[in-house]
């Protein structure tokens, strides 16, 4: 897989990827900094986990946010995340999103969203200058959790489109 990556890398634009399990790979999640790492014109990540797949975990985040510094620290952005029934952030979704200040669109859907994480996600709204779009559908964001989002969401003069549909709001 890195041969091919390292042939077509610079020539795609989106990747989406499935969870993998770390058990099944001697690098635990290193593949995706490897892939995130090596890929010039990548504009948007869409990550996976289908039913039955094993969860992305604490490491997988882990291994993205290094993924997303590197890009970072070689003037290289991201443009669109998106995070799809993936639990256990492990906390690390600030790291990981604190590394991709042009983001332009979020959405993290069917995926279980801390506190912490709604924190970081408010946090990240107000910070960044570039996000249009917020769609963070059927994230089991509470009442609670709801009101740090909608801080950041106040500052967020640029943001457009905000998506909130099967929370328990």
């Amino acid at each position: 897989m890195y041969d091919y990556i390292n042939k077509i890398g610079a020539e795609i634009p989106v990747l989406r990827l499935g969870t993998i399990d770390k058990k099944s790979l001697k690098s635990n999640h290193y593949w995706l900094m490897a892939v995130v790492s090596k890929m010039t014109s990548l504009k948007v990540l869409k990550l996976h986990k289908h039913n039955g797949d094993t969860n992305f975990g604490q490491d997988g985040f882990k291994f993205l946010q290094k993924g997303l510094a590197y890009m970072q620290q070689n003037g290289r952005q991201l443009q669109k995340l998106s995070l799809t029934n993936l639990s256990d952030t492990g906390n690390n979704l600030h790291a990981c999103l604190k590394c991709i200040p042009d983001i332009q669109i979020l959405q993290i859907n069917d995926t279980t969203l801390s506190s912490i994480d709604c924190i970081a996600i408010g946090k990240i709204l107000s910070d960044f200058k570039n996000i249009r779009e917020l769609d963070l559908r059927r994230s089991n964001i509470s009442s609670t959790n709801i009101k740090d989002i909608a801080d950041g969401m106040m500052r967020a003069k640029q943001l457009e489109i905000v998506k909130l549909s099967g929370n328990m709001m």
